[in-house]
């Protein structure tokens, strides 16, 4: 996925899920650019991922 910053706000997605274990990755937050001279101290992503449970 290639991410282009529009604005200085937060962008956001959710992944719900579909079926058990069908996608990890619960929501997505990036910040690609802020209104100051942030430098890189605001930008980057996060993710909540879903609970998983594995088997063995």
């Amino acid at each position: 996925m290639t991410l282009k910053d529009t604005g200085h706000s937060d962008d956001a997605w959710a992944f719900p899920r579909l079926a058990n274990n069908s996608r990890v990755v619960q929501s997505l937050r990036c910040v690609g650019d802020t209104a100051g001279d942030a430098a890189g101290t605001r930008t980057g992503c996060s993710a909540v991922l879903h609970d998983l449970t594995i088997t063995f």
